[in-house]
């Protein structure tokens, strides 16, 4: 029972995470895919970018959630790609940083992950 509340969290939280991001990435080209494990932490998606003949592959293996004065942030642990200059970009700017999220959505996700 426990596992079948987790996937539907997890199943719930997708959706509303696909909702947000589609309009942030829809410059750049279209979410494909996007899955969420809120138990191990990580995050796959499956982008289709703007110039680019085949998918891009984007895994986020680790993050942390923290709250500071009444703002919500997530920090990514570690991001890959099966594009490799998406991964060293992401090292190079995601590396320790701490990414606000917006407060229209922040008790949405607080539940969630």
């Amino acid at each position: 029972m426990f596992n079948f509340l987790k996937s539907l969290k997890d199943k719930v939280g997708e959706k509303a995470a696909q909702a947000f991001l589609r309009n942030k990435v829809k410059r750049y080209g279209e979410m494909i895919n996007l899955k969420i494990d809120s138990q191990g932490k990580s995050i796959s998606a499956i982008f289709l970018l703007k110039g680019e003949d085949a998918q891009t592959a984007i895994e986020i293996a680790g993050y942390t959630l923290s709250e500071e004065n009444g703002k919500l942030y997530i920090q990514i642990e570690k991001l890959n790609s099966s594009k490799e200059w998406i991964t060293l970009l992401a090292e190079d700017f995601l590396s320790g940083k701490k990414i606000e999220i917006p407060a229209n959505i922040k008790n949405t996700i607080q539940m969630l992950l």
